[in-house]
């Protein structure tokens, strides 16, 4: 259950383990994974990271900064609302997109809040800035999402609730 918070510099590797958070905010940061039992939390909200790996019950929130790739494993939930993504491979986690005015390019399909396919996917998120992302993989397994504003209430919601869970375990 320990904190590591990333203001500057560059480091190779972090590994999240057991209910354990990393806050990066400033400096590069090569590849983020989750070991053991996989309940950490990872928040990106500036900075650099190239390989974010979550999976399990872990879950990783970007507001800002730049990610060149969220891999989605196992169940894990990834929710992008700020900062530059490059790409995501998403396998059997769920990834939230928290934007609007979404452009879904040659390959990518959507039926209202899960996309579909592989490819370019043009956005903005609500601050006013303008991203694009490759979808590289979409597991049969995984999710995409693109919630409707009542939705991302819902959302913002159970994720408090659960992060409160998480800490109330923590201190028991």
């Amino acid at each position: 259950s320990s904190i590591t918070s990333i203001f500057g510099g560059s480091v190779d590797r972090l590994e999240v383990t057991q209910g354990s958070t990393v806050n990066v905010s400033g400096g590069e940061v090569s590849r983020i994974s989750y070991t053991g039992d996989a309940s950490g939390t990872t928040s990106i909200s500036g900075g650099s990271v190239f390989l974010i790996e979550p999976k399990g019950s872990s879950i990783t929130t970007v507001s800002g900064g730049s990610v060149e790739r969220i891999w989605a494993m196992q169940d894990s939930i990834a929710k992008i609302s700020g900062g530059s993504i490059d790409q995501i491979v998403a396998h059997s986690g769920i990834v939230t997109l928290v934007a609007r005015d979404f452009d879904f390019g040659p390959g990518l399909s959507s039926d209202g809040t899960e996309i579909g396919g592989t490819g370019d996917l043009s956005g903005q998120w609500y601050d006013g800035t303008r991203w694009t992302v490759g979808i590289v993989s979409n597991g049969s397994e995984a999710s995409i999402l693109i919630p409707e504003p009542a939705t991302l209430t819902l959302l913002t919601l159970g994720g408090l609730a659960l992060l409160r869970r998480r800490k109330r375990r923590a201190c028991k």
